[in-house]
């Protein structure tokens, strides 16, 4: 396993010995670290190993937005499978998962259980398994979005057969419980691996193999002392000093966040323009970030050239992704509050999914305005009818902090939060 050239050996024997477990049934690896650690690396080497040794591989990466869509992350996951899987699950298991996948509008049909959800996709994994080992692979888990990280607690602990889970989670103050939603039946055969900072010279082969050039000793060991071999802090320290491989004068931002800072803030106006709409979607696409900066996708890949060849952005197809969650987390937060309320008002006004059109708007407000309102209230119905009650509660506890809300006339609120409560919190239930 390499990361920029350097072999992990520890991380990709690790690895090796989990996608040898799961034939012989359920298990889980947990990769954690700090961001920028190289976790990712670790996890997309494990995907790629289990493509050869002909896994089925469904992958999802969340990502750190407030506008995200309840069951993103599930969509994520079944997200190209075809149909005949889900031909002959039971009709509100198709109807639930159709509604997962956003195949049918959301009046289609009764209202969709969430436990129905957690079957439904129980069942579609499970035949999957009977064909071929099973891997599924969460990237960020600690962002997944809270329907679909119930549904995905809940399944880890009823699936059988040849399936593995392999997940990132992010330090954090809460690490601990994040990974404790990935609970086996067999404790025994869920593993946690650290990925650890990378020692000096294997620093200065991944900046070697990522820059085209070499590092003295002297800037080397500067820049291993301020990452903490960190290689994500590394390679933008190294950005930072431009062509100086010396380091001689050289005076680098003492932060991750100022480095992160200064690197957009070079960007022409119009790209950094992109890239806020970009970190303002859970799934940014080439045509939607056109539309908020009323451009067309041919000439949003010529404002984002720049910020392609730098590495901040990464084009496939029709989907942009930042190279690092940590440049969209810079982008998002260093916009002015307006700035960002603006953009969200714009993706309002073009996004179509009503869930998300309301969070849009919601982030957009400053008080309770009578669409925002409106907006928020079709939402929380449309998370209720498709098996989200804590997303629908979640809605409405918006609607409630933008406006006073006279609880007489909205008895099906208290109703939803109702609901919330009987999962425990966002999040945190259990549909066993």
């Amino acid at each position: 396993m390499a990361t920029g050239g350097v072999c992990r050996e520890t991380e990709s024997r690790a690895v090796e010995e989990f996608l040898a477990l799961v034939p012989s049934g359920p298990s889980a690896l947990v990769v954690e670290g700090e961001a920028g650690t190289g976790k990712t690396t670790v996890w997309l080497a494990g995907l790629e190993r289990a493509q050869e040794l002909e896994f089925w591989v469904l992958s999802a990466r969340a990502t750190e937005v407030e506008s995200v869509l309840p069951y993103s992350g599930l969509a994520a996951l079944l997200e190209g499978l075809d149909d005949d899987v889900f031909a002959d699950l039971p009709p509100l298991q198709r109807l639930a998962i159709d509604r997962v996948l956003l195949r049918v509008a959301a009046g289609d049909g009764p209202v969709t259980d969430q436990q129905v959800v957690g079957a439904g996709f129980v069942s579609v994994i499970e035949r999957l398994a009977e064909r071929a080992s099973v891997l599924l692979a969460i990237d960020d888990l600690q962002w997944f979005d809270p329907p679909s990280t119930l549904i995905i607690s809940s399944a880890v602990r009823r699936l059988a057969g040849p399936i593995g889970i392999i997940a990132t989670v992010r330090d954090g103050p809460n690490m601990g419980t994040v990974a404790s939603r990935l609970e086996l039946r067999r404790p025994e055969r869920l593993h946690r691996l650290r990925v650890r900072p990378l020692s000096i010279g294997a620093l200065h082969t991944v900046l070697c193999d990522r820059l085209g050039r070499s590092f003295s000793r002297p800037t080397m060991r500067r820049i291993h002392d301020i990452s903490g071999g960190n290689p994500f802090y590394a390679m933008e320290l190294a950005r930072a000093m431009g062509d100086d491989t010396r380091g001689v004068g050289t005076s680098l931002p003492g932060t991750l966040a100022e480095l992160v800072r200064a690197r957009i803030g070079r960007l022409a106006a119009d790209a950094q323009q992109a890239l806020l709409a970009a970190s303002c979607l859970a799934d940014p696409t080439l045509e939607l970030v056109a539309r908020a900066i009323d451009s067309d996708a041919e000439q949003l890949l010529l404002i984002l050239a720049e910020a392609e060849d730098e590495g901040i952005v990464e084009i496939a197809g029709n989907r942009l992704r930042f190279a690092h969650p940590l440049l969209a987390h810079g982008v998002y937060t260093d916009a002015t509050p307006g700035r960002r309320r603006a953009m969200h008002r714009r993706l309002a006004d073009i996004v179509d999914v009503p869930e998300l059109k309301a969070r849009h708007l919601a982030l957009a407000a400053a008080t309770g305005d009578a669409l925002t309102l409106r907006s928020l209230d079709e939402a929380a119905e449309m998370a209720r009818i498709r098996g989200a009650p804590s997303a629908a509660a979640e809605l409405v506890d918006l609607a409630i902090e933008l406006a006073a809300i006279d609880q007489g006339e909205r008895q099906r609120d208290q109703d939803l939060h109702a609901q919330r409560e009987f999962v425990s919190g966002i999040g945190e239930g259990t549909l066993e």
